[in-house]
């Protein structure tokens, strides 16, 4: 099992915090018979995704299920890039955006060591991706903007972005109980610090 950021994201907000950039992180699992995208970016950043798939000995075609943590234009701008993918989105999304998709509601168990849980907050749909990875005895959490930075996780604020705060906050403590490692909606990887 792998787990690799490929294209960090990005959040810049103005100094009264309206967002004037997003784009989110995407991700790589390699493992249990699957090469899974998570989130792919806004549009126009192809090549870069195309680069860091390369830069793992895949290409786009190796993608075989791509996950939308929600459906916000930031999260999925380059979903098309993967043809041959099934997609897998939460039923409160509207995915019927998407073809090709498997809708899921409650967790869902994409393989031995991939699961999908529900984390709302931020959307209604919001679902965050839980690997296991067994030789390290370590556990990673993609949580898409569920927790979309790590100051969210420092200073104990729910995303900005939200339709209940309380229900936000509740989902950033399941992800922070369960991880070992959080790759956040909008940056680079970091780790949890266990009590």
């Amino acid at each position: 099992m792998q787990v690799a950021v490929i294209k960090p994201g990005i959040l810049v907000r103005n100094n009264v915090g309206m967002i004037l950039q997003a784009s989110s992180t995407v991700t790589l699992i390699s493992g249990d018979g699957h090469n899974i995208i998570v989130d792919t970016g806004v549009p126009g950043e192809g090549d870069n995704i195309l680069s860091g798939l390369a830069n793992h000995g895949l290409s786009q075609e190796d993608i075989d299920i791509v996950i939308n943590t929600h459906l916000h234009g930031d999260h999925m701008g380059n979903n098309a890039l993967f043809l041959k993918a099934r997609f897998i989105a939460h039923i409160d999304e509207f995915p019927a955006r998407l073809t090709n998709v498997i809708v899921i509601e409650g967790d869902y168990q994409v393989s031995a060591n991939i699961k999908l849980i529900e984390t709302p907050g931020h959307t209604k749909g919001s679902i965050s991706v839980v690997v296991n990875i067994p030789d390290e005895s370590k556990t990673y959490v993609i949580a898409g903007d569920a927790l979309p930075i790590k100051d969210n996780y420092l200073k104990w604020v729910p995303p900005g972005i939200n339709f209940n705060p309380k229900i936000a906050l509740a989902s950033m403590r399941k992800i922070i109980q369960l991880a070992d490692y959080v790759i956040p909606g909008h940056e680079d990887i970091f780790s949890v610090a266990k009590s």
